[in-house]
């Protein structure tokens, strides 16, 4: 009986490791977007704070105490999402070796 239980859990734990399933690039594009929604937020309340978008990723944090929302920019080794702002606007670029890219959160979809 705990032989067949053994043999269950190591089948169990090597289903769906191969890094490839559609399952694992669903995963990525929903964090992916998740984290460009959160970064555009944090941009969008900073900037009703203070009548400007942020210039820099810093300014994004709550640490800065300028009305950015997230506690630490959210980084994949999946993918890439680059901030670069100006007082009157922002640009928030995807890229990654398994996405599409783009300066949309539709960029966030598997290759």
């Amino acid at each position: 009986m705990a032989l067949l239980v053994a043999a269950l859990l190591v089948v169990g734990a090597d289903c769906g490791n191969s890094g490839s399933s559609s399952d694992d690039k669903a995963a990525i594009a929903s964090s992916c977007k998740t984290d460009f929604k959160s970064i555009e937020l944090s941009a969008e309340a900073f900037a009703t704070k203070a009548g400007a978008y942020p210039t820099t990723n810093a300014d994004l944090l709550t640490s800065t105490n300028k009305g950015g929302l997230l506690k630490v920019y959210p980084t994949s080794s999946d993918y890439t999402l680059t901030y670069a702002g100006r007082a009157d606007g922002y640009t928030i670029t995807v890229s990654g070796s398994g996405l599409t890219s783009g300066t949309t959160a539709a960029a966030c979809v598997p290759k």
